[in-house]
């Protein structure tokens, strides 16, 4: 009230909220900060633009799990190669700054090995063995390594899986199916199993690779799944690649609403 002063208690009482304003505000700052640096470290980690070129189409989607100051463990890339391009596509166990460092070593060695000429199960067996190398601080990691070659109106894809979920290949017809021989997680076993796969894509086939943060989108106890992958690619034959991509991401995320 007017000419009113205030008490002790009253002081006090405003003191506290003061002080629990100040703590609020300090860590809305420190979140922002912490997720500010979390966003150029995951955008460091993929590449700026995609190639898009004569008769290949790349078209992708990141849309990391979790809270938005962590950096995921999944990682993407494409590069140019002496007549082609080169892919790799993987998953590190984790998330946090070491999974971080992880994908990024990742990402550089196969991308250095495959434009040194390295055939793709061999970079990835030289990846095994640097990840192997860090000890305890490295982490299993799945991926998938491999070329894109034109040939004429028609592109020749060969690829290699390390313990990565097997990408599906869509006709334009709409015939769709899974392609390639799975291959030994990295990080684990010295020694991989691992083979390479060649695969052939006609005017309008596409050929998505994924993690397993689509197959394992959870809307309640029940996952997206392999079929329903499947089901959802066979509906968009014939789309442009950036379309397939936008597409699928809207029907994974819509899944868990």
């Amino acid at each position: 009230p007017a000419g009113a002063t205030f008490g002790s208690d009253d002081v006090a009482l405003l003191g506290d909220l003061a002080r629990r304003t100040a703590v609020a505000v300090d860590s809305a700052r420190l979140y922002e900060e912490s997720t500010s640096i979390a966003r150029a470290l995951q955008a460091s980690l993929l590449p700026p633009t995609l190639p898009r070129k004569g008769v290949v189409e790349f078209g992708a989607r990141y849309a990391p799990a979790g809270e938005g100051n962590e950096v995921g463990g999944d990682f993407y890339d494409v590069f140019d190669i002496a007549g082609g391009w080169g892919f790799a596509i993987g998953d590190v166990c984790g998330k946090g700054p070491e999974a971080a460092a992880i994908t990024g070593m990742a990402r550089d060695v196969l991308r250095l090995l495959m434009r040194d000429g390295r055939r793709p199960d061999a970079a990835l067996r030289r990846l095994n063995t640097a990840i192997l190398d860090l000890g305890d601080r490295g982490r299993f990691c799945t991926a998938t390594l491999g070329t894109v070659t034109p040939d004429a109106d028609r592109l020749r894809i060969t690829l290699s899986l390390a313990g990565h979920p097997a990408p599906v290949l869509v006709r334009a017809g709409g015939t769709v199916g899974f392609v390639g021989t799975n291959g030994t997680l990295l990080g684990v076993f010295p020694d991989l199993d691992l083979a390479e796969d060649t695969v052939i894509l006609e005017p309008g086939d596409a050929l998505v690779f994924y993690t397993d943060g689509v197959t394992e989108r959870r809307a309640n106890s029940t996952m997206f799944g392999e079929q329903n992958l499947l089901e959802c690619l066979r509906g968009l034959a014939g789309h442009s690649a950036d379309a397939i991509a936008g597409l699928l991401e809207e029907h994974v995320q819509r899944f868990g609403i």
